[in-house]
């Protein structure tokens, strides 16, 4: 019994153009969804650190208020210097 391979000709040896366009445009649409999904939920965890701190920032003056009856007072020129001020504050 007498097996010969299959030749391939050199004009099949590759992929088409065609086909190279399609897988491009394919991961391109994946690539597209993922971007959209990981900048959503990237948000959704900044805004989840923010609920945390304001959260954290309202327990230290409730605490604060349980321990000296009264909320703690900011003097504004620490806040800000004198270039920087608010034409609201004094």
């Amino acid at each position: 019994m007498n097996i010969r391979p299959l030749k391939q000709s050199a004009s099949n040896a590759g992929f088409t153009l065609l086909e190279l366009i399609v897988v491009t445009a394919v991961i391109g649409a994946l690539a597209a969804i993922a971007i959209q999904q990981f900048q959503l939920h990237r948000a959704r965890a900044i805004d989840a650190s923010k609920r945390s701190d304001l959260k954290n920032a309202a327990i230290a003056m409730e605490s604060y208020y349980g321990e000296f009856l009264s909320y703690q007072s900011i003097e504004p020129s620490i806040l800000w210097s004198d270039t920087e001020k608010p034409a609201a504050l004094p």
